[in-house]
């Protein structure tokens, strides 16, 4: 969900101000406005955004796939994918079909409600998590290198072809997975237990905090499980348990499209080598 609604789900969401200023004719003009950074964090501009994010990834793992023996595909994808074949999805069906048909649904009903959708947005959006991207990589590895020493990436045995491909599966999957839904659900559930058994009620903010801090650390944990995981070591954990910290905040300040980006578009350039580049 974008960044405002599972604040508002939690009752952290500020009041918007009745005197919210308008869309103008004027507004419209600027390439990137005031409506440019509320809007993009809602569902409509979120799918909007996910839907070529998803169409790279089935493509890129199509070729790199194509007569291979041993499929690579993004984890979490898979694990979501076998979650739902629980309920009779099949496996075979692509999942970024699902990505357009809420999104096409989305958009028919804003258009019904006379709301516009600026297309010019998603170019803006680009942009941005590309900016986000080289900020979050120069970030990450200035923090491990001062708390450990050592390399902060490991080498994946996958072509570079392969590691393209998942890091546009990484950047949908991962962020939807462990930020969109398993962010609200443990702060919810924090909340209940705390409540149920507890003496004194939790305040949602610590709430929040602690189901950041899970879902980061669960996120670290699973690129150390499976057959073409990362060897686990103590500064690959940590960086990438940083790393679920700091996409967390980019998801509750400008929501899943722009966080899905920049976590695709961050691996992206980790692949290209611009960090090991930028900082010697």
């Amino acid at each position: 969900m974008a960044g405002s609604d599972w604040r508002k789900e939690l009752g952290l969401e500020r009041n918007s101000s009745p005197q919210a200023p308008k869309e103008t004719e004027r507004k419209g003009k600027r390439f990137v406005n005031q409506g440019y950074w509320r809007d993009v964090r809602k569902w409509v501009y979120a799918l909007a955004l996910a839907i070529p994010l998803a169409v790279i990834y089935e493509l890129l793992t199509w070729l790199v796939n194509w007569g291979s023996f041993v499929q690579v595909r993004s984890a979490v994808e898979v694990g979501i994918l076998d979650l739902l074949s629980f309920f009779g999805y099949p496996r075979w069906f692509p999942l970024s079909v699902i990505f357009v048909v809420i999104f096409l649904l989305l958009f028919w009903w804003q258009r019904r409600r006379g709301l516009k959708f600026n297309w010019r947005y998603l170019l803006a959006s680009f942009g941005e998590s590309l900016v986000w991207g080289l900020i979050l990589g120069v970030v990450l590895i200035i923090i491990t290198s001062f708390l450990l020493t050592g390399s902060a990436q490991t080498q994946v045995k996958i072509t570079i072809w392969h590691q393209l491909a998942t890091s546009f599966g990484a950047g949908l999957y991962e962020e939807l997975v462990f930020r969109v839904a398993l962010i609200p659900l443990s702060a919810w559930l924090i909340l209940f237990i705390s409540k149920k058994f507890g003496k004194d009620k939790l305040h949602r903010w610590v709430a929040l905090f602690i189901a950041v801090i899970f879902s980061s650390l669960v996120f670290s944990l699973v690129h150390h499980l499976g057959t073409v995981a990362e060897p686990f070591t103590l500064r690959a954990f940590l960086f990438r348990f940083l790393a679920g910290m700091v996409f967390a905040g980019v998801y509750a300040l400008r929501g899943f499209g722009i966080a899905a980006w920049s976590h695709a578009l961050y691996d992206v350039l980790v692949i290209c080598g611009i960090f090991s580049a930028l900082l010697g």
